[in-house]
Order: structure tokens, then C-alpha cells, then sequence
């Protein structure tokens, strides 16, 4: 029986996780799912629902056979047997297998150690983007399936932030801290949204040393460039900003001191945005 996953990204949402996936998929050393994110370690009652219509979107598709009985076996997977997790994976001699879930940033420790005592040497990774910047990209996703016909109030915006789904998404220290814990400092690799956007070839060069690949060169030049699901440029309210950088200052302030580099600028956005929202 394989031993896969090799290595996980695990989050956060909106940090650039279909992108990753996009670039990682076409190198001849790696394998990953039809489907980016399997969301076995995190899985709830909706989630047998959406493999089935995962399922069914590639059965509309015309997919192929061979990839169909992937899906097949996916929406039928048993997400209390590892060994059924397991067997989702099927790389070739010589590949490395791996997925991407974004919920896995927010699992309970107890369910990150099971998976480090399945899988011990697992390689992770962990995107990270501006709290600011990408608690407003996932407040417009999940408002555009929303029936509020008022979402952008600063009551919907105080709503959303003091959830606490948001709030644990972006609680990077809490994600890196448990995660180190149970996998090693080393095994945890950091990458930061405003390096994909600045330099991605860095980004998909770092993140394919880290998994340990004999090539680390980008497979696909091209789609380097490309963004995915690219919202509108409009800028975020002041209001939305300075309740959400009130929330994440006190985090920033160490993330800044521990790690630097774009935690800097993160830091001083904050900063900015709670001063610009109080003043008079």
C-alpha cells in the first residue's frame, strides 16, 4: 500500500492555493488529484454532497474513463479509513503525490497530530496573504452566495469578521504553531501571497525544493502569470479595513518581529487602515 501524500499545502483560503496547484500539477516528478482539495482530515456532512457533484461536473464534462473511476472512488471514499485516503493517491515510480485543502489551516491539533503520526515525514506548505487583503477577497466569495440583499454594511462587516470561521483561517501563528509542533519547524514551509504576485517562478521554485524534487524548475512558464479567480480591483472600504486591522494588529506586531519580510508590510497596513478608520 503507498505511503502518499508526500506533502500537503494546507491554506489559507484565497492565498493563492489554485494557483499553486495550476503549476504544480504539470511536473513529470510530481502527482496530484483531479481534484485539488480532498478535505478528508476536515471532512462534514456537506462535504459527501460536494464529492458527488465533483463527480457529477466531470461525468458532464466528458471526462475520461480512466479519471472518472478517480472520481468514482473519491465520492465514495470512507473518511474514517486512512487506508481509503491513501488509495486516492496513485503516482508513478519516481513521483511524489500530494494535495492542497485550505481547511486544513483551522484543524483541531488532535487531528493534526493523527496526521503526523500517519504520515511522519509529510512535507507541508502554508500561503499566507495580508489578513486585511484576504479576509475582504473571501468576504466577496462568500457574500456572492449570500441572501443578504445589504452585504457590504459595516454591520455585515463587523458580522462576518467576529465569526469564527474567518477568524481562524487567519490566525496564521495558531496554524504554524500546531503544525511545527507535530511536524518540525523544517517541515513547514512558509510562502507569501505578495511573492507569487512579484516573483512566482521564486514561489514554485521554493515550494518544489521543499518537496523535495530533483527538478525545481517551473513546468509551466506560461501559467506563472496567470491569476485565478481575479475579483475586482475596487479598493477595500475603510471601514471593513479598520475593524479587521484592529482584530489582526496584535498578531501582525509579532508575525512582524518573528518572520519579517511581507509580515512587514502587512503590519504597517494595519496600521494605516485602523488609523485612517479612526480619525476623525
Amino acid at each position: 500500500m503507498t505511503s502518499a501524500p508526500d506533502f500537503m499545502l494546507i491554506g489559507a483560503e484565497k492565498a493563492g492555493a489554485t494557483w499553486l496547484y495550476r503549476n504544480l500539477k504539470p511536473h513529470a516528478e510530481l502527482w496530484l488529484p483531479p481534484e485539488k482539495e480532498l478535505h478528508f482530515f476536515d471532512d462534514k456532512p456537506r462535504d459527501q454532497w460536494r464529492r458527488e457533484k465533483v463527480l457529477a461536473q466531470a461525468q458532464a464534462r466528458g471526462a475520461p474513463e480512466k479519471q472518472l473511476d478517480w472520481f468514482r472512488q473519491f465520492a465514495a471514499v470512507d473518511t474514517s479509513d486512512l487506508e481509503a485516503y491513501k488509495a486516492l493517491f496513485e503516482p508513478h515510480a519516481g513521483q511524489k503525490a500530494g494535495e492542497m485543502t485550505t481547511e486544513y489551516a483551522v484543524l483541531d491539533e488532535h487531528i493534526v497530530a493523527k496526521i503526523a503520526r500517519a504520515f511522519p515525514d509529510l512535507r507541508i506548505v502554508f500561503a499566507m496573504r495580508d489578513p486585511i487583503s484576504r479576509l475582504w477577497s473571501a468576504y466577496k466569495m462568500h457574500m456572492q452566495q449570500d441572501e443578504d440583499t445589504v452585504p457590504y454594511s459595516p454591520d455585515r462587516y463587523a458580522k462576518y469578521l467576529g465569526r469564527l470561521p474567518p477568524q481562524l483561517r487567519t490566525d496564521y501563528r495558531r496554524t504554524l504553531s500546531i503544525w511545527r509542533k507535530w511536524f518540525g519547524r523544517a517541515a513547514v514551509l512558509p510562502i507569501f501571497f505578495d511573492d507569487i504576485e512579484t516573483r512566482p517562478d521564486h514561489v514554485v521554485a521554493q515550494v518544489l525544493e521543499h518537496i523535495g524534487v530533483k527538478d525545481t524548475t517551473p513546468p509551466n512558464p506560461e501559467a506563472l502569470e496567470r491569476k485565478v479567480f481575479a475579483g475586482d480591483s475596487a479598493p477595500i472600504p475603510k471601514e471593513f479595513a479598520a475593524m479587521a486591522a484592529e482584530r489582526y494588529l496584535p498578531m501582525l506586531l509579532m508575525m512582524s518581529r518573528e518572520m519579517g519580510g511581507p509580515t512587514d508590510a502587512w503590519f504597517l497596513h494595519a496600521q494605516q487602515a485602523f488609523r485612517d478608520g479612526h480619525s476623525a
